[in-house]
């Protein structure tokens, strides 16, 4: 017999991608300012393999969705919501999430090469258990730190993002763009970050045990 706690997992929806295609058009209609547009409210669905290429979900709420290889590439994702959401191995290349809410979030193998992140908040969440509001999570939330492993994003602008915390083992930040981002207690163990412009970042407390930081611009950087 399931728990309690298994009985009150909400089952994510899956919407097949015409019907994602409508919900988009009726967004892209709010961000329009057009009577007939409606925001995109996604949180908990299963949008896997869906494409998203060149649309635009800024403002959007996709708190804890399913967006597993998924298709980003050129989406515009400005402050959109992603807290909790699964976009492993997921395209994003050059994927506009700037001043996205990006806490809890897994990137594992994804492809962000010139993905716009800058004073995207990456850090890491307590979310409620299933079926409890977020005044209940206490004791009984699931702490989530934000993955980057393996990420591909060369290019990246993550100027004055919040890493702090995240997880970026054996990822590739080649001539990506950390000025000022706090990147403190973060795990960096063999990440590539040549080339890297880490201009004023905190790194402090960092585990940075493997990383190549060949021809990286430190000026002002904090590493102690």
């Amino acid at each position: 017999m399931p728990s309690r706690r298994a009985a009150l997992t909400p089952e994510p929806t899956r919407l097949e991608q015409s019907q994602l295609d409508k919900i988009i058009v009726a967004h892209e209609q709010f961000l329009a300012r057009r009577p007939d547009g409606r925001r995109a409210e996604l949180a908990h669905h299963d949008l896997s393999d869906r494409v998203f290429s060149r649309r635009d979900l800024s403002h959007a709420d996709l708190s804890e969705c399913r967006l597993v290889r998924a298709q980003l590439d050129d989406t515009r994702l400005r402050m959109t919501i992603l807290v909790g959401a699964d976009l492993s191995l997921a395209n994003a290349n050059r994927a506009n999430l700037t001043a996205a809410d990006l806490r809890g979030v897994s990137f594992r193998g994804a492809r962000l090469n010139g993905a716009l992140m800058a004073e995207a908040n990456l850090t890491e969440i307590t979310l409620p258990a299933p079926g409890e509001s977020e005044s209940a999570i206490a004791g009984t939330g699931r702490y989530r730190r934000t993955d980057l492993s393996a990420v591909q994003a060369q290019g990246v602008d993550l100027t004055g993002a919040k890493l702090g915390g995240s997880v970026v083992l054996r990822a590739d930040f080649t001539d990506a763009v950390l000025r000022n981002a706090d990147l403190h207690d973060a795990d960096l163990r063999n990440a590539n970050f040549v080339g890297a412009d880490l201009c004023c970042a905190n790194l402090g407390g960092a585990q940075l045990g493997g990383v190549n930081m060949q021809g990286a611009v430190l000026l002002g950087a904090a590493i102690q």
